[in-house]
């Protein structure tokens, strides 16, 4: 095999053709819009299927991204800071039942990963992969994971697993998510709102100026964030407790933005930081997983694809019957509980976009549901990393 190196100024670029490249192909494909795939997604498949062919030719390219995972923690920090403890207090009752409900799902999602794996006769860790890492993580979550389980447990495709996965979830949670709601409207006769231009306001406008000095700001403060996450992560790894050390350290990331936040909230400074905070941690993901799917080998998946299908299988089918079974009737089972429920499809199998474009298919024909559009993204795109997390460290305590 003739290895290529590539270093790191022109594989960060080629990151960010495969980024550009993929959000024009999504921007001039109609499917791929209407299910909100991924441009990086879409871009890095390509990419991978590239290096795959060159890999059969017998050429393997080496790729030197110093920033990659400074970039992860950038958008798990800007989660965190968008994620103001206060506010996420204001949800109540259906906040805290919404959450536990989504919590509930994701223990039975690793168990279903877990067993089926062990009945497949793969690795039962690997099943986690299967699991709540990826299908209520998504793309970012199951990058962070497949470091630990490429290190820690010799798993050496964890990254083609998790990204697999991630990407099957994506597609299928935007496919099922808002016929699952419109089912769940018809079939029981809910009672909708009319249908208004109310909606219009969840889809404001971004007339706010893109002010480089906001950018610097969002930069700044995110950055702080990363540094200090990683300084925590390092104090923790020098303790040496054996379940400190398995919590990756993108959780601590999310943690301190979410403590800046709360804290700050009132702090000048730190409002000017937060007006672009959401968009610079996107694009943070965005050029992140370009670069993780860069490294992806393909080749490493073909022995394990049908094994993988048959999973990813149970778990839709669970999470059809989930969603509609519990989620739908524990959330008080009117039209509110019904667009949650697609939500939840939508975050349960892909991520929180894919949840609020399930939302948005509902409300932009039945009506608004104000409760879902500020429950749903704060569960799906904040607490339940935390709980997550939890899960996964029981299982994996479990496991070992």
């Amino acid at each position: 095999m003739n290895i290529i190196p590539i270093n790191a100024v022109l594989s960060a670029l080629l990151a960010l053709l495969t980024l550009f490249f993929g959000e024009l192909i999504k921007k001039n494909t109609p499917l791929l819009l209407k299910y909100h795939i991924p441009g990086p997604v879409i871009g890095g498949v390509l990419a991978a299927l590239v290096t795959a062919c060159l890999h059969r030719l017998g050429i393997e390219l080496a790729f030197e991204l110093p920033l990659k995972d400074t970039l992860m923690l950038m958008f798990f920090a800007g989660i965190g800071l968008n994620a103001n403890i206060r506010q996420l207090m204001k949800g109540g009752k259906l906040f805290v039942v919404f959450l536990a409900t989504a919590v509930v799902y994701i223990i039975f999602q690793d168990l279903i990963g877990v067993s089926a794996a062990s009945f497949l006769g793969l690795e039962p860790k690997l099943g986690l992969m299967t699991g709540s890492i990826t299908l209520s993580g998504g793309h970012g979550t199951g990058a962070a994971w497949a470091t630990m389980f490429h290190d820690e447990f010799g798993v050496s495709n964890a990254l083609e697993i998790a990204m697999a996965c991630a990407t099957f979830g994506l597609v299928i949670g935007g496919i099922i998510g808002a016929p699952l709601g419109t089912y769940l409207v018809e079939k029981k006769g809910l009672i909708t709102p009319k249908k208004t231009h109310s909606h219009a306001q969840n889809q404001r406008a971004e007339a706010e100026t893109h002010r480089v000095a906001d950018y610097m700001a969002s930069i700044v403060l995110l950055a702080c964030c990363v540094e200090l996450s990683q300084m925590i992560h390092q104090l923790v790894l020098t303790l040496d407790y054996h379940w400190l050390n398995m919590i990756p350290n993108f959780v601590y990331a999310l943690l301190l933005g979410a403590s800046f936040s709360t804290l700050f909230h009132d702090s000048k400074p730190i409002q000017v930081a937060m007006r672009q905070v959401e968009r610079t941690s996107s694009l943070s993901l965005s050029i992140f997983l370009s670069m993780a799917l860069l490294e992806v080998k393909l080749w490493q998946l073909f022995d394990m694809a049908a094994p993988l299908m048959v999973i990813l299988t149970l778990q839709t089918l669970f999470t059809l019957f989930f969603v509609t079974c519990v989620t739908y009737k524990v959330l008080g089972q009117n039209y509110d509980a019904a667009v949650m429920a697609s939500g939840h499809a939508g975050f349960g199998l892909g991520a929180t976009p894919t949840a609020m474009l399930n939302m948005n298919s509902m409300t932009s024909f039945y009506g608004a549901s104000p409760k879902a559009y500020f429950i749903v993204p704060l569960v799906g795109a904040f607490f339940i990393d935390l709980s997550n997390l939890l899960v996964i460290e029981i299982f994996l305590h479990f496991l070992n």
